[in-house]
């Protein structure tokens, strides 16, 4: 949900577009409204005090500053389709989590609409990107012939090139399946932290605390990394190409679309769900998170003028029918 913005420029040092992910809402946001709930009090000591405080910049750490960075590594290492399978269990060791950490128990019915809900919402995001997967294994076949040519020495070689290939991308499909799982483990666990510390707090207390801490250390990463390269060359830095953690060069018109971005999704979403968080048990909280594909169905078709398959439109309407048997059977009245 909080990478979205990041997808919009995918020239973009992914460190810079974070930070300025994660300092421009708590700028322009949280810190204007966290205030503006108490305004007789904004620096009030019961609210922000160091305990609190501190066990939500530990949850930033882990759920933003690590979390965050571990998904969109999974997500280079074996793509979306693979990293949406892992991301579906999040909702299930919430709920663990929930049960031994915050003593929170659900009923049955909300294990039943869970699992009916996920299922449903894996198999919609599996549905829209079947076709350009096929496409892609397609590509990669056609080009595997041309590049192996016959037999004799050329594919001998070309044999052993493949065989490196292979291994590599098996090391590389287990890595991602890891840093996915991990994802999944510190998301989960920084939610939990944040239901524990945050009740004093509003949802733009919290969001401001965790998301502009998080910027603040992401831009002391960043400008460590400056000082380290000072004197050095362009072309010693990164091969000559542009540094990760260096601001990206891109148009007016690229950044205002991040940045349109970012204020709809990292400032308005965390907001939405802190406040559902401490609403409802856990797990449903992350479960009713995790429909996003849902919705992209008629955004894509109105939008985008792509076509949806009926299938797609078949395991949403099973994903909304977990929805409400979640809702109307597994909540406690």
């Amino acid at each position: 949900m909080n990478n979205l913005p990041l997808v919009a420029s995918p020239l973009a040092s992914s460190l810079f577009l974070t930070i300025f992910r994660d300092s421009l809402p708590s700028l322009a946001g949280f810190v204007i409204l966290s205030f503006a709930t108490r305004p007789e009090n904004p620096f009030n000591s019961t609210v922000f005090n160091g305990t609190d405080v501190g066990f939500l910049v530990l949850s930033s750490v882990i759920g933003i500053l690590i979390g965050d960075n571990t998904w969109l590594e999974a997500l280079r290492l074996i793509g979306a389709r693979r990293v949406i399978v892992v991301d579906t269990l999040k909702p299930f060791m919430a709920s663990v989590l929930g049960v031994v950490i915050l003593n929170e128990h659900l009923k049955g019915w909300a294990w039943v609409g869970m699992s009916i809900t996920l299922v449903a919402v894996l198999m919609v995001s599996l549905e829209t990107e079947k076709e350009e997967i096929e496409e892609g294994v397609g590509t990669e076949d056609i080009e595997l012939k041309i590049e192996g040519g016959g037999g004799g020495e050329g594919g001998e070689k070309e044999d052993t090139k493949g065989g490196r290939n292979a291994a590599s991308g098996m090391k590389d499909l287990r890595r991602g399946y890891f840093l996915a799982a991990v994802n999944v483990i510190l998301d989960a666990y920084g939610s939990v932290l944040t239901k524990q510390y945050g009740s004093n707090m509003t949802t733009w207390d919290i969001n401001l605390v965790r998301f502009g801490s998080a910027a603040v250390m992401m831009m002391g990463i960043q400008g460590f990394m400056v000082l380290r390269d000072r004197g050095r060359s362009e072309a010693k830095v990164e091969g000559g190409n542009r540094p990760w953690y260096r601001m990206p060069k891109m148009t007016r018109w690229r950044w205002r679309r991040i940045a349109a971005g970012v204020m709809f999704v990292t400032f308005l979403c965390p907001a939405l769900r802190n406040y559902a968080l401490f609403q409802i048990k856990l797990g449903l909280a992350l479960t009713l998170g995790s429909t996003g594909p849902i919705y992209s169905l008629p955004l894509v078709w109105v939008m985008k003028k792509e076509e949806v398959t009926r299938r797609a439109v078949l395991w949403t309407v099973v994903a909304v029918a977990g929805v409400v048997m979640l809702c109307l059977l597994g909540l406690e009245k």
